[in-house]
């Protein structure tokens, strides 16, 4: 029986920028255009020639011209999500044409909000970028991810990749086949994107925010962001890749399906024969999967294994069982406590940087305008701006007094 070869066609071409042996053009089906040729592409080889491939993880918004006498099965795999922006000429009229109101107004109020409360810059690293800056944003966006998915109790597979992303991406970034898209709050990163580039396309890989920010909707602010320069650079695809989530299906202009394509000649009766058998054995991976069988699977391991838990966590577990309120007060209230200012930016008081930052947005304030005293001896906290107080204080949740 023939054997066969199996190559990652997405990662190949982002990460290595090849094209698979067998492969001699692609095309965009949004406009039939054709995709660069890499220069490195794979040589056909001995085994190539006489067996079959698996060409897996094929996007169906791009379509494969093979070379002579060799033919396909296609099979769909994962479901991705894509922001096609051929015909957009700016930001406003992909938005006005593929957003829902609501949403597109939200954005719009929370990049002024953003603006206005802090000194906000944003950055593309895309050719340049130095071996300290490389560092740095690696370092805070793996803490970020580290962060908010502690939050969440859920882990996160890129962490544990993250030895090979970071010797991945520099060159990468250096030849233009990377990037980090980066906002920044007075020279701090607070939001990070790192993304892969090829020809026209845009591949959305490892987004990463500070959750002191969360109020302010960082993550579709980075979207709009990278959105507008996608269009302004006259890129065809922002694709943000499978998984279904919420904010794809609301920033995308459509669905697509991740294939397995299956390689063979068809006059090799071998061949044939091999293909028929793995025909039918990729069909009933794609009905098991379609009745969930796979996630059933993948609870059991985790069952057996036990759930591996993410270390270097950053959040206090003292604070997880508390929450935040505000009151508001009269100035006259004031001469009742004994107050003390503090300095909130010191990172000794970094964990009442969220509920800071959220009373910003609420109340449209620029950070510099509020003044933060300490209560003692009651650890609450007083803020106070041009026009009001509030008092800041942590109350026990039900959850922790069980």
């Amino acid at each position: 029986m023939a054997s066969y070869n199996s190559l990652d066609f997405y990662f190949d071409l982002f990460e290595r920028g090849k094209f698979p042996p067998v492969v001699d053009d692609v095309y965009y089906s949004c406009d039939n255009s054709e995709m660069i040729r890499p220069n490195n592409s794979h040589s056909l080889t001995n085994s190539d020639v006489n067996g079959w491939f698996y060409l897996n993880n094929v996007p169906d918004y791009l379509n494969l011209t093979l070379k002579p006498d060799y033919k396909s099965k296609t099979f769909q795999i994962a479901q991705g999500f894509i922001a096609d922006l051929t015909g957009y000429s700016d930001i406003s009229n992909y938005l006005r044409n593929n957003l829902r109101p609501r949403l597109r107004t939200a954005v719009k109020s929370n990049i002024r909000r953003l603006e206005l409360c802090f000194n906000i810059t944003y950055h593309v690293y895309y050719g340049e970028i130095s071996q300290e800056q490389y560092d740095s944003l690696m370092n805070n966006l793996y803490k970020f991810i580290l962060r908010r998915f502690d939050e969440l109790k859920e882990e996160n597979e890129r962490i544990n990749e993250w030895e090979r992303f970071y010797n991945l991406f520099l060159p990468l970034i250096r030849d233009k086949k990377a990037s980090l898209f980066v906002i920044y709050d007075d020279g701090v990163p607070i939001n990070i994107s790192l993304n892969y580039h090829y020809d026209k396309v845009l591949f959305y890989a490892i987004p990463g925010f500070d959750i002191d920010y969360s109020k302010f909707g960082l993550g579709h602010i980075m979207l709009y962001k990278q959105i507008e320069w996608c269009i302004e650079n006259n890129y065809k695809h922002f694709d943000m890749s499978m998984g279904d989530l919420d904010y794809k299906r609301q920033w995308c202009t459509n669905e697509y399906y991740l294939e397995r394509h299956l390689i063979f000649q068809p006059k090799s009766i071998p061949q044939a024969i091999g293909v028929l058998k793995e025909e039918y054995i990729a069909k009933l991976k794609v009905y098991l999967q379609s009745k969930n069988i796979h996630l059933v699977y993948h609870s059991l391991i985790k069952l057996f294994n036990g759930t591996q838990e993410i270390s270097e966590k950053e959040i206090n577990t003292e604070l997880r069982a508390t929450k935040a309120y505000t009151t508001l007060l009269e100035i006259v209230d004031l001469e009742n406590y004994a107050q003390y200012k503090i300095d909130f930016k010191n990172k000794k008081y970094s964990f009442l940087l969220r509920q800071l930052y959220d009373y910003l947005f609420t109340q449209q304030l620029p950070i510099d305008s509020i003044t933060v005293y300490e209560i003692k001896p009651h650890e609450d906290y007083i803020i106070q701006t041009p026009q009001l107080c509030s008092r800041l204080y942590y109350q026990a949740t039900e959850a922790s007094r069980q």
